[in-house]
């Protein structure tokens, strides 16, 4: 996966000023931040106009890794929004029962390969996935 530093053998282009050096798409796990604002702007957006219908997010990859963050960030995200929204109910005669939660909550994230192929991709993806406290999988 991709580096916060630079290589060694680019100079920076401003040479007498600072320059900063950011790693293409998600391929570094800085990008996680990113991801995280994405996911939360497509959960509230689907929360707010899905009806319960399912969502499949396509994203374009050149290594794949920006669907890796964003999948799992959605993921975390909808499951702690699911489970929030089993709140305690009070019953007639006092005791305590979960409430329904009628919120359906389907969002996939699917990766479109458009520089390697499967194969790449799939390597890409399980590497920073590790990198990133992920599980490969």
């Amino acid at each position: 996966p991709g580096s916060a530093t630079p290589p060694h053998d680019i100079d920076p282009p401003l040479s007498n000023k600072q320059s900063l050096w950011v790693p293409q798409g998600g391929a570094c796990g800085m990008a996680t931040p990113g991801a995280m604002v994405m996911a939360y702007e497509i959960v509230q957006y689907w929360i707010d106009k899905g009806k319960g219908m399912p969502l499949t997010v396509c994203v374009p990859g050149g290594t794949c890794t920006t669907a890796v963050l964003l999948s799992r960030e959605i993921n975390k995200m909808v499951k702690e929004i699911m489970n929030e929204r089993h709140d305690e109910k009070i019953n007639k005669d006092g005791t305590k029962t979960k409430a329904e939660n009628n919120l359906q909550l389907d969002i996939q994230v699917a990766v479109i390969p458009c520089v390697g192929d499967e194969g790449y991709a799939k390597r890409q993806m399980k590497a920073l996935d590790i990198s990133t406290v992920g599980d490969g999988k």
